[in-house]
């Protein structure tokens, strides 16, 4: 069809139109506004115009025969051969997608795709295409580049390597997409997670306002009744002391009238009315009367200082809580690790604290291993007496990671805050609200948090990983395996820092018991 209809156009026209002499030779496309440059050669203005803004030089070449032209040289239409492009754009002929060539006085140069702009194409140091690929310095070469610089190395051509390329994009492309629909699925996530955490901000913030409102409005109303009680009080202690003071008062006139008739009667020479007298004052009626000691309300203002204290006290131990718990809703929080190297990234060091275990444990293997002895340590007061377990000397408030090897009768791994009990029954961890343990044994697993057991079926094995994003507020314990596998998992709100612990439960005639932290560091 193709050449029917070309043989037409040469009957029409009374000559052969040859697409391919009418192309671009930067563009291989069809003249667009052509020019010519004065060596000869013709080009799309835009094509010629972009290729000399970027060469940047005081001097202009033509980029099929390198002919150097200075000044920059005024292009100006060619209208004949844009007369001719245009005839064969009306007979809608297109050049074929193939290299094309042009002859030139001295060689024959091979035209390129003008996608890439071309001085990106060439060499900077030999100003020739580059066409092949070094194998060693991995980088786009000149054949002139393989006798100096990149002598002696392995090199492709670049045509070669095309198809194995685009095999490479095609997967790196898949792999792209990919996370182009989970970076879709996660920015949805996001956005609804963001959406819930506003919603739940205004929630948690009028909750605030009125939870501390009612507090404010409850100490408001104590501290209105304390002045009623007070005020009323202050009235019936005055109304009480009015009454006395009446009693008083009116017994003192009688008392002061009595002296002054006594007094008469002492100057009176009646000595059988003296008598008289005499007898009749001594029989006049007493009221008992207790002394008055000073009366104040500063019992009250003790009380209510008191109340302030434990207030302020109560306030202190609470807010560490609440700032974790706040401290939770971050979306910067990572993703929690899945794979044993995911874990092992937030390995951390680890000791045994020689101040803490057990008199009759002792460490050896730098403090790394811990294991039954008859002989006994020196008291100290951070050292655990009831049970035979042990802490370490780091303490984690940031993501960590770490594993135990064991061999008894039960495991206990554990973490637990510096400052949990030592000497009492209540020490062994679990066993109070300053300690989690996950208890392991041949036959099963239990997880115990303030006297509080969740018993797990599964066997535990000889190694045990545990997992602590302090943060998050998650502790777990795994099997250590590839991929590792849950046994137990808490989430809770830390407000000190943890302490890993290894707890031990063994009979004096058992042999090989230990138990160590293994070093992944």
């Amino acid at each position: 069809m193709a050449s029917k209809q070309e043989h037409q156009h040469q009957d029409q026209d009374g000559v052969e139109l040859d697409c391919d002499q009418f192309c671009c030779s930067v563009c291989l496309d069809l003249f667009k506004e052509p020019v010519t440059i004065y060596c000869g050669h013709s080009y799309c203005r835009r094509c010629i115009e972009s290729y000399w803004d970027e060469e940047k030089k005081s001097e202009y070449s033509c980029p099929q025969c390198r002919e150097t032209f200075s000044p920059r040289p005024v292009l100006r239409k060619n209208n004949i051969l844009d007369e001719v492009v245009k005839k064969l754009r009306r007979r809608n002929l297109q050049p074929p997608p193939r290299p094309l060539t042009c002859g030139s006085s001295s060689d024959k140069h091979r035209l390129v795709s003008a996608t890439i702009p071309l001085p990106e194409k060439m060499c900077t140091r030999h100003n020739k295409l580059m066409e092949l690929y070094c194998c060693v310095d991995e980088q786009l070469i000149c054949t002139m580049c393989t006798v100096d610089e990149h002598k002696n190395h392995k090199f492709e051509a670049v045509l070669k390597l095309k198809d194995k390329t685009k095999k490479k994009m095609v997967l790196v492309r898949r792999r792209i997409q990919e996370k182009v629909q989970q970076r879709e699925k996660d920015l949805k996530e996001l956005l609804q997670a963001e959406e819930s955490l506003k919603s739940c901000t205004d929630t948690s913030l009028h909750d605030c306002g009125k939870i501390f409102a009612e507090l404010v409005s409850s100490l408001q109303k104590v501290c209105s009744e304390v002045e009623q009680l007070i005020q009323t009080q202050e009235k019936n202690a005055v109304a009480q002391a009015e009454k006395l003071q009446f009693q008083l008062e009116d017994e003192l006139a009688k008392l002061r009238r009595k002296d002054a008739d006594l007094q008469e009667l002492l100057d009176s020479e009646e000595l059988v009315h003296l008598m008289q007298s005499l007898s009749t004052s001594e029989d006049s009626e007493d009221f008992a009367m207790s002394p008055f000691p000073l009366r104040s309300f500063n019992d009250v203002t003790i009380c209510l200082s008191q109340l302030r204290e434990n207030i302020e006290v109560m306030l202190k131990e609470t807010w560490p809580r609440i700032s974790a718990t706040v401290s939770y809703v971050d979306f910067f929080l990572p993703p929690p690790p899945k794979s044993r190297g995911q874990f092992l990234k937030y390995c951390r060091p680890l000791t045994l604290d020689e101040t803490t275990n057990y008199p009759y444990l002792h460490l050896i293997d730098d403090n790394h291993r811990v294991r039954p002895s008859p002989s006994q340590y020196a008291a100290h007061p951070n050292r655990f007496t009831k049970f035979p377990q042990v802490l370490c000397r780091e303490g984690f408030t940031e993501r960590s990671y770490w594993e135990v090897e064991w061999h008894a009768r039960t495991l206990s791994a554990a973490v637990a805050y510096k400052e949990t009990n030592r000497t009492s029954e209540e020490s062994q961890f679990g066993k109070n609200d300053k300690s989690w343990s996950l208890e392991c044994t041949e036959n099963g697993c239990l997880f115990r948090h303030n006297n509080a057991d969740i018993k797990l079926p599964d066997a535990c094995s000889k190694k045990i990983g545990v997992f602590l994003d302090y943060k998050a507020g998650i502790l777990s314990f795994y099997h250590v395996s590839d991929p590792m596998v849950l046994i137990f998992e808490v989430r809770t709100v830390f407000t000190q820092p943890l302490y890993p612990g290894i707890g031990l439960n063994y009979e004096w005639y058992d042999i090989g018991v230990f138990a160590q932290l293994v070093k992944l560091w």
